[in-house]
């Protein structure tokens, strides 16, 4: 018997019935979890497209070669269980954010404060007239932070200004606050 003429495998019972309530429980949980940190913009996405693409493509893949007849058959278009298993593994790399941040929040370090000037404002989206964000370079070498500002500080800010924000440092690295437990602005410059 070789690779290509193998015995048809069914997945488990528990994916072909349940797969899709597991799934959309994953991204609900996910979605509930970012209710519960304030970070700098896009913390905790970036981190799981970074050190998260491999493992969930290894996943997916090996799902794909181990079920590809079960994949192609069942009266669907022959191109439409590949591409549906690709998909699908980029939402489990976008959605694996907010399970990033809370591993990063088991076991945070401490305190730590990000001081430094600001290099770059913009504003993300546009609907509704997006968010204002500022960027600023951290005089202690730990990069660059972006944090969403308010309208009116966004628009009264200069580059080279002082921005100053106090996050706990996670267990990861990722800066984050509890959004109902911590009090006090994150970033008095920006009115936070």
């Amino acid at each position: 018997m070789n690779w290509f003429h193998r015995p048809e495998r069914r997945p488990p019972r528990l994916l072909t019935h349940y797969g899709g309530a597991l799934y959309l429980l994953w991204m609900l949980l996910g979605i509930a979890s970012l209710f519960l940190f304030w970070t700098p913009f896009n913390a905790g996405f970036d981190e799981a497209m970074r050190w998260l693409w491999l493992p969930w493509a290894i996943i997916v893949a090996g799902f794909m070669a181990r079920y590809w007849h079960w994949l192609l058959g069942s009266g669907r278009s022959r191109w439409k269980g590949p591409v549906l298993a690709i998909g699908t593994c980029g939402v489990l790399i976008l959605m694996s954010g907010p399970y990033v941040l809370l591993a990063n929040a088991v076991g945070a370090k401490g305190w730590a404060t990000y001081r430094g000037a600001a290099i770059h404002k913009f504003v993300s989206g546009t609907r509704g007239g997006g968010s204002p964000v500022v960027v600023f370079r951290d005089s202690a070498g730990r990069g660059d932070i972006s944090v969403q500002a308010s309208r009116a500080n966004y628009e009264m800010l200069r580059m080279g200004e002082t921005v100053e924000c106090r996050f706990r440092t996670g267990s990861l690295g990722i800066p984050f606050r509890w959004r109902y437990r911590d009090e006090g602005p994150a970033c008095e410059a920006l009115g936070m």
